[in-house]
């Protein structure tokens, strides 16, 4: 789903962070699947609305569960594996 843009205001680590997000895209993704390693030219947010798994940054591994969110500078190197089905 593509929105548009819109304007984010969050707080991360007592910043204040505000930024206009110029695409939205909501996706399904079906239980035990992987995103390969990829990466953007632009920043990416990811915001994880249910299920869990893993998401590797820079060969890191970390896990997400919902209502968690990870945030991708431009060409940094990124992958996910859903554990159940998850809107992301």
């Amino acid at each position: 789903m593509l929105l548009g843009k819109i304007p984010f205001k969050m707080m991360y680590g007592g910043v204040r962070m505000q930024a206009v997000l110029e695409y939205f895209f909501c996706y399904d993704r079906k239980a035990q699947t992987t995103i390969a390693e990829h990466s953007h030219s632009y920043y990416e947010l990811a915001y994880y609305c249910d299920g869990n798994g893993t998401t590797g940054i820079q060969g890191e591994k970390l896990t997400y569960h919902a209502g968690q969110y990870a945030i991708y500078e431009p060409g940094c190197g990124h992958d996910e594996y859903h554990n159940g089905t998850v809107k992301v």
